[in-house]
């Protein structure tokens, strides 16, 4: 699969998301009703308002935390994110909209 690094997202309308302590929450109303995605602390629901491309918020958020990016870590959010797609809970974007 290729790496949707250079893509934005957000919520498809009838969908939130909410942080917890293992990563996100998602709720649709439509179903699946409940969506849980094992993120840690890399995506946050405000990523989700497609303003930046995952490249460039994965590059933001490795600032704040002291052992930088993990190995891998953008294609294993991607894979993630990419299944959400499938699910119907979000969708790609152009970015800054």
């Amino acid at each position: 699969m290729d790496s949707l690094g250079d893509r934005c997202f957000k919520l498809k309308q009838g969908v939130r998301v909410r942080r917890e302590r293992f990563g996100l929450l998602f709720y649709s109303r439509n179903g699946p009703k409940l969506t849980f995605v094992y993120s840690g602390p890399w995506i946050r629901p405000e990523f989700f308002s497609g303003r930046l491309e995952l490249r460039e918020w994965l590059q933001l958020e490795s600032c704040k935390h002291s052992a930088g990016k993990p190995t891998g870590l953008e294609a294993k959010i991607s894979r993630a994110l990419s299944k959400l797609v499938d699910k119907g809970l979000i969708f790609e974007t152009l970015g800054n909209s």
